[in-house]
C-alpha cells in the first residue's frame, strides 16, 4: 500500500526499535502482578469499556500487561515463544512496519471491545490474545517451512499450523456475520464475528502492506500460477538422480542423495545405494 509507504517515509524515524522487548518486558510486570494479587487486574487494569468511559482511561493500556498463557511455567515459555516471532518478525520487515502491525492490533482490539459494549452493553477484556495469534500467523506466513514441534515431539510444518488457525478464525468470522440471517448455525454468533475481525484486521494491513507485495489480489493469483507452471518442468526433470536406481527427488520427498568420495567422477547415489554400491575407479 502507497500510504504506508508514504507513512514510513514520513514518521519511520519515530518507530520504536526492539518492541518486543517492551512488550515482554510488560508481560513480565503483568505476571509478576498475578501471582502477588490474582484480583488486582482485574479491578483496576483490564479492558473495562464501562469503567473507560468513567474515566479510567489507563485501562486502554494497561489491559495489555495481562501475560499469555496460564500459569507460571506456561506463560514464561509463550512470552519466549512470541518474543522470538516479534524479534524476527521486526528484522524481517523493519521496525515500523513492526511497529503499525502490534499498534494496529492493540488499536483494533480497543475498537472490538467498543464494538461489544454498543452490541451487549459491557465488555471486559483481559489481554491481547488475537495479537498473539495474528503474530503467530505473520510468522508463519513469512517462513511457512518452518517446523514446530507439538507436544514436544510430534514436527510439523508452520504452514500446516497457519492453514488450521485461519480456517478457525474464518469459519468464526463467516458463521458469526451470517448468524442473524440463519439463526441455527451454532459455531459462532455476530458479535463474536464482528470481534474475530475487527482483532485479525493488523494481519490483513499486513498481507497487503509486507515489503515487495505491492499488487492486487489477481495480480498475485497470475504471479504464483506462473511460478506453479515454471517450477512444473524443473520438478519433474530433477537435479539429483542415483547413478544405479535412476531415481532423483521429484520420486520422494524423504530421498536424500549424496557423492560418493571414493568414486573417480561426479556419481550421486541415494541413501539406499550410497553405502552398497561398486566404487567406480
Amino acid at each position: 500500500m502507497k500510504w504506508i509507504d508514504k507513512m514510513q517515509r514520513k514518521f519511520g524515524r519515530y518507530a520504536v526499535h526492539d518492541l518486543m522487548k517492551y512488550l515482554t518486558a510488560l508481560y513480565g510486570v503483568g505476571l509478576l502482578i498475578d501471582i502477588i494479587s490474582p484480583d488486582f487486574y482485574a479491578q483496576y487494569l483490564c479492558l473495562n469499556m464501562q469503567a473507560v468511559l468513567h474515566g479510567q482511561i489507563w485501562r486502554l493500556v494497561t489491559f495489555m500487561v495481562y501475560p499469555p498463557g496460564g500459569g507460571l511455567v506456561m506463560s514464561l515459555l509463550i512470552m519466549l515463544i512470541y518474543y522470538h516471532f516479534g524479534t524476527t518478525l521486526e528484522r524481517c520487515w523493519g521496525a515500523f512496519r513492526f511497529n503499525l502491525f502490534v499498534f494496529s492490533g492493540i488499536f483494533f482490539h480497543i475498537v472490538a471491545a467498543g464494538g461489544v459494549t454498543l452490541l451487549e452493553g459491557n465488555c471486559i477484556w483481559s489481554g491481547a490474545n488475537y495479537l498473539h495469534m495474528t503474530m503467530m500467523l505473520a510468522f508463519i506466513t513469512e517462513f511457512p517451512d518452518t517446523m514446530f514441534y507439538v507436544m514436544y515431539f510430534l514436527p510439523v510444518k508452520a504452514k500446516w499450523i497457519g492453514i488450521v488457525d485461519a480456517i478457525y478464525l474464518g469459519a468464526l468470522i463467516v458463521f458469526g456475520l451470517l448468524s442473524p440471517l440463519i439463526p441455527t448455525i451454532r459455531i459462532s454468533n455476530f458479535t463474536t464475528g464482528v470481534v474475530v475481525l475487527l482483532c485479525v484486521l493488523n494481519y490483513i494491513i499486513y498481507f497487503f502492506s509486507a515489503p515487495g507485495n505491492h499488487y492486487t489480489p489477481r495480480q498475485i493469483k497470475r504471479r504464483v500460477e506462473f511460478a506453479h507452471k515454471v517450477k512444473a518442468p524443473m520438478a519433474k526433470a530433477g537435479h539429483h538422480r542415483c547413478a544405479v536406481c535412476g531415481r532423483t527427488e521429484a520420486d520422494g520427498d524423504e530421498l536424500e542423495f549424496r557423492f560418493c568420495s571414493k568414486c573417480k567422477g561426479n556419481f550421486e547415489y541415494c541413501q539406499d545405494h550410497l553405502y552398497t554400491h561398486k566404487h567406480v575407479e
